[in-house]
């Protein structure tokens, strides 16, 4: 009852009684006799008498009630009408197969736009489809098992959800198969938990799926590629160190054999051809160490050895190398070593000396006049360690601001005349930048200013542990002027 109020409360009075003053006649007729011999006053006060009766209350409001239930039921009917049209536009919109399965009659395709875009006309792919057996026949060999076992389990009733998906392969008109996902959901079940109804779509991830399975075998193209640069990188890393030892020991052999000869009985000519003989072979031997040592570090094999040394003693053993060289040139070369750095540290001393003669003997090579300094100062850190940093710097010719970036490049120089005037392999700087980073792979690093024309200064920094007394007294310690510090593998050119 309370909605047939609310109904009537959105009912114009006014109208009302126009609309229902025929009606009213027509139920008051028949309980009024002789209307035509009476006036107008006469039939209006019995017309009045006849609607104050109780039945007639009773008989106006259930012909209200009907008229309002009418309207009521035309108006859901058009609501229902324009959804079920909105409905029907959409799904015929959509190039997804909006599908429905019921126990008695099986699929039953709502989309007919669904058939056309595989192109097949909707009746002919309905008929053939109907049943499960007929739709194998459009899905993919390879789907179809996964596909009909999972469909059995859901028939079982052994799901554990009400919602299943996956993606499947659908045959086209013209024999291609296209990629939907298909996502179903059962929206009735039977008094044993089996589904009786299932509402599902095919939604078109066609394109998709052949950018991702693009994608993909682009990607696993591109594993392939590295895997196959990373087996040419180590093969190449492993010819390198193997030729480098196989040159390397007849060259010991050639250079030994010219000390021997170098201590015997000799003229002026055949001593100058040993000398020239003995600067070829120090050369080559440089290469040939810088060429191992860049195999070793390109292949992850360079190990270094952690060791209380003498830092002092380092750096005057590496001065002193180079100050062979330095001298014939007419330039001064000097260090000096800031107050507070501590003396004794660990590290690997070798690699350490390695560092300083390449950037000493850089500095030499390209001052014609001036000189070249070393600077040592240390930062404590925390832990009992120190950040060491070291400045070689020089007066020579510089290096133009357009060529920094090619200075710890392998095989790289500044110029091509560069490696014609003043030779080199171009690998001293990248190994000892490379050797900086592999002692302290947090935050050691060599870096370097210039000014064209008045000289460089090269510079690298890391963090060492600093030696305490027990490791200054205990053995394997390397001592000032011991045979060690001085032969340490490390070639000079022209020594």
């Amino acid at each position: 009852m309370p909605r047939y109020v609310d109904s009537f409360r959105s009912i114009d009075p006014v109208m009302l009684v126009f609309t229902c003053l025929p009606v009213l006649l027509l139920l008051a007729a028949p309980r009024t006799s002789g209307l035509a011999s009476k006036s107008p006053p006469e039939l209006l006060h019995d017309l009045l008498n006849f609607i104050l009766q109780p039945r007639f209350h009773l008989e106006l409001f259930l012909l209200v009630a009907y008229l309002v239930e009418k309207r009521r039921r035309r108006r859901l009917e058009e609501v229902a009408a324009d959804s079920e049209n909105r409905s029907r536009l959409i799904v015929e919109a959509t190039r997804d197969g909006i599908w429905e399965w019921n126990s008695q009659n099986h699929f039953r395709w709502v989309t007919p736009h669904f058939a056309r875009s595989l192109g097949y006309d909707p009746t002919e792919f309905q008929l053939a489809t109907s049943n499960s057996a007929g739709w194998q026949t459009y899905v993919h060999p390879d789907d179809v098992a996964d596909m009909m076992d999972k469909f059995r389990l859901v028939l079982s009733g052994k799901w554990q959800s009400d919602v299943f998906e996956g993606h499947r392969r659908v045959r086209a008109s013209d024999g291609q198969y296209k990629w939907y996902f298909n996502r179903y959901r059962i929206i009735e079940k039977d008094k044993d938990g089996k589904p009786k109804r299932m509402v599902g779509a095919y939604i078109d991830v066609n394109g998709t799926m052949i950018a991702a399975m693009t994608l993909e075998e682009k990607n696993r193209q591109l594993d392939l590629a590295l895997q196959q640069a990373a087996a040419a990188m180590q093969m190449k890393s492993e010819f390198l160190a193997n030729i480098s030892h196989e040159i390397r020991t007849p060259l010991n052999g050639i250079i030994g054999l010219g000390a021997l000869l170098w201590d015997t009985k000799l003229d002026a000519d055949q001593m100058d051809l040993l000398k020239s003989l003995r600067e070829c072979s120090d050369g080559l031997l440089l290469i040939v160490n810088d060429v191992l040592d860049f195999s070793k570090m390109d292949a992850g094999k360079m190990e270094m050895e952690d060791r209380p040394f003498d830092l002092q003693n380092c750096v005057e053993g590496a001065c002193y190398i180079l100050n062979l060289k330095a001298s014939p040139k007419g330039i001064f070369l000097t260090h000096a070593i800031a107050e507070g750095t501590p003396r004794w540290i660990r590290g690997d001393v070798n690699r350490l000396r390695q560092i300083l003669i390449n950037l000493l003997s850089n500095a030499v090579k390209f001052t014609n006049k001036g000189g070249v300094s070393v600077r040592v100062r240390s930062e404590e850190v925390h832990g009992g360690r120190i950040k060491l940093l070291i400045e070689v710097e020089d007066t020579g010719i510089g290096i133009p601001e357009s060529r920094m970036d090619r200075l710890f490049k392998s095989f790289s120089q500044v110029d091509s005349s560069t490696s014609r005037r003043y030779g080199g392999t171009g690998l001293g700087l990248a190994i000892s930048k490379k050797l900086v980073e592999i002692m302290d792979p947090e935050e050691g690093k060599m870096w370097v200013t210039s000014t064209l024309g008045k000289g460089s200064c090269f510079s690298f920094c890391l963090r060492l542990a600093v030696c305490n007394e027990e490791d200054v007294k205990g053995g394997g310690m390397t001592t000032p002027g011991s045979e060690e510090e001085f032969n340490l593998g490390v070639d000079v050119p022209g020594s």
